[in-house]
């Protein structure tokens, strides 16, 4: 009897483990643990429309991971001919130098991404000098109360020319005048959101102070219809009473400009119809977008999650 007894009870354990597992459980010889990934986190938060982690390890499709959205909503990795970035010096910036993207580079920036439930396996990142990921123009990407939300690291030297420097754009024009969003690096190394509603010029919301150049972001714009907010690593700065338009009819951008316009040079520095792309050059990892403004909380929760993978 005590013979079966010896036999039955591990057996009967691992059917309780086995009925208490989801999705995210890991087995380890130190025991059992559920890790919980940080893509688990967003995929889980109230208006997600769209979670491009850019962590394919080959391939040119950027996926939504977001189950329910429409295929249309993945989008490519490009690589293209990339001016010098600061559309303020049209000699430098109209001679193109080939942009370049890399995928599947280990370890990513986000510690929480862990790859299969796993903190010693975190999942891997993309990598752009240039290149970019382009996601074909859709209303239902561009809600009129959003939220962008993104992990980035800047990799370019300090002794680089000073220039914008975008993660991820979604807007018809270029500025001052535009409908929609433009998230990025300000030539002074500060990062900033801008939204527009098409007949007023930009309103602009800067961080509270300059990022380190090769140390990782958090970063989170948010609109609720009046105020607009940028959270960096949980630190806000906000301006309320703001009018916005959603683009929904160009493209969103991720690590760049508007490639899909004339190049600004000459004559055509500010003309709207052409524009500057402003290439990021660093990592961009798990960029994310709601239909609705993510409470500080919220923010404070994802900053969290993907700074430790989070066990129970």
């Amino acid at each position: 009897m005590s013979a079966m007894l010896l036999v039955l009870l591990p057996l009967g354990l691992l059917a309780i483990v086995s009925l208490l597992c989801f999705v995210g459980c890991s087995f380890s010889a130190a025991g059992i643990a559920t890790y919980y990934q940080y893509q688990q986190t967003v995929l889980q938060t109230s208006g997600v429309l769209a979670l491009w982690s850019l962590n394919e390890a080959s391939g040119t499709i950027a996926y939504n991971g977001v189950t329910t959205a429409d295929p249309s909503t993945n989008g490519t990795y490009l690589a293209t001919a990339v001016p010098y970035p600061d559309d303020s010096q049209d000699a430098l910036k109209s001679a193109p130098a080939p942009g370049t993207f890399q995928i599947g580079q280990s370890p990513g920036i986000v510690a929480g991404d862990c790859a299969n439930g796993d903190p010693n396996q975190v999942s891997s990142c993309a990598v752009f000098d240039g290149g970019y990921v382009s996601v074909a123009a859709n209303a239902s990407l561009n809600p009129a109360q959003f939220s962008i939300e993104a992990w980035v690291r800047p990799d370019w030297a300090a002794s680089d020319p000073a220039a914008f420097r975008i993660v991820a754009m979604s807007r018809d024009k270029s500025p001052p005048i535009f409908k929609g969003f433009a998230l990025y690096a300000r030539p002074d190394n500060v990062w900033g959101v801008s939204i527009s509603d098409g007949t007023a010029p930009l309103t602009e919301v800067k961080a509270n102070g300059p990022f380190a150049l090769g140390l990782t972001n958090h970063l989170v714009a948010t609109y609720d219809g009046s105020t607009l907010v940028l959270y960096v690593d949980g630190d806000a700065s906000s301006l309320p009473n703001l009018p916005y338009n959603p683009n929904v009819t160009k493209p969103l951008y991720i690590a760049t400009g508007a490639p899909e316009l004339p190049l600004r040079t000459g004559t055509a520095v500010n003309d709207p119809t052409h524009g500057p792309l402003n290439p990021f050059k660093g990592v961009i990892q798990d960029v994310a977008i709601y239909n609705r403004a993510l409470t500080s909380t919220e923010v404070a929760t994802h900053l969290a999650n993907g700074n430790a993978c989070a066990t129970s």
